[in-house]
C-alpha cells in the first residue's frame, strides 16, 4: 500500500478512497478501500504537500448576517427553459517560478484544464515568453484535440499578447478575458493550486538522494496520476484519465 501510495503522489487519503470506490483503479490487483484503510496512514510527504497558510484579514460575517432581513419571495410566474449547448471551456495559467531549474533548462509549468473531461494535465516550460507559450499550448491542446475533443472556448486572464491571442483564434478558439483582480473566475487557478499540491507531495517523497534538477522528468507521472484520482464530468464512472486518454 505505501508503495502504490508513494507511485500516487501522496495524494489525499480521502480523495485515493474515494477514486477507487469510483472504480478508476479497476485494473489495479488487491487495491481495494478496505485494504487502504486499514493499512495506511496520510505520509509526511501528503502534509508537506497540501498544506496552506490562513490568508489574512478575514473576519467571520456570522454577526452581519444575523441583522440582515431577507426579502420575501417573489409570487410564483411561469418560466419557459431553452435548451441551448454548452461550449466545450478550457482555462491555461502558468505556475509562477520554480525554486531550481532543471538540468533541460525549465522553470515553469504551464497548466491546462479541461472542463468537460475535468482533466489537469501541466507542461514544463524554460521561461514565459510569448512563442515558449504558444508551443507549450500547442502541445497540450493537441492532447486534448487528438482524443477527439474540440474545445470552443478558451478562459484566460486579462494578461495576454496579441500573438497569442491571434494564435488561439487561428485554431478555432473563441477566447474570454477575465476581469482585473477576479482571477477566482479563471478555472486554471484553481486547477494550478491542485496540481502543485499534488506535484510538491511526490517530490516531497522522491528519495533523498533524487536530483532536485531533474523534477520536470516528474511530470508525466503527475499528469497520470492526478488525472486518475478526478471524476470526469461527461461520465462520473471514469476516471479524467480514462474519459481522455482510454
Amino acid at each position: 500500500m505505501r508503495f502504490l501510495y508513494a507511485t500516487y503522489f501522496y495524494s489525499v487519503k480521502s480523495t485515493w478512497l474515494k477514486a477507487i470506490a469510483n472504480g478508476n483503479f479497476a485494473t489495479f490487483p488487491g487495491l481495494t478501500t478496505s485494504l487502504v484503510s486499514k493499512y495506511l496512514s496520510n505520509e509526511i510527504p501528503t502534509i508537506l504537500g497540501h498544506r496552506h497558510k490562513n490568508k489574512q484579514g478575514i473576519r467571520s460575517t456570522t454577526a452581519q448576517a444575523a441583522n440582515i432581513q431577507l426579502a420575501p419571495e417573489p409570487p410564483a410566474e411561469e418560466m419557459y427553459a431553452k435548451i441551448i449547448p454548452l461550449p466545450h471551456l478550457i482555462c491555461t495559467d502558468q505556475t509562477g517560478q520554480f525554486p531550481v531549474r532543471s538540468k533541460s533548462g525549465n522553470n515553469y509549468i504551464i497548466v491546462l484544464y479541461d472542463y468537460d473531461t475535468n482533466a489537469i494535465i501541466g507542461e514544463s516550460i524554460p521561461d514565459r515568453m510569448t512563442t515558449t507559450l504558444q508551443k507549450a499550448f500547442l502541445v497540450l491542446f493537441n492532447k486534448i484535440k487528438l482524443k477527439g475533443y474540440k474545445p470552443s472556448v478558451i478562459r484566460l486572464d486579462n494578461e495576454i499578447s496579441k500573438d497569442h491571442l491571434s494564435l488561439l483564434e487561428h485554431v478555432g478558439l473563441k477566447v474570454q478575458l477575465v476581469p482585473p483582480y477576479e482571477h477566482r473566475q479563471n478555472l486554471a487557478k484553481r486547477a494550478i493550486q491542485t496540481y502543485k499540491n499534488h506535484f510538491i507531495a511526490g517530490l516531497s517523497g522522491a528519495d533523498p538522494s533524487f536530483p532536485l534538477i531533474l523534477w520536470d522528468t516528474l511530470i508525466p507521472q503527475a499528469n497520470i496520476t492526478i488525472n486518475l484520482m478526478r471524476s470526469s464530468r461527461i461520465n462520473p464512472k471514469l476516471s479524467a484519465y480514462a474519459q481522455l486518454f482510454g
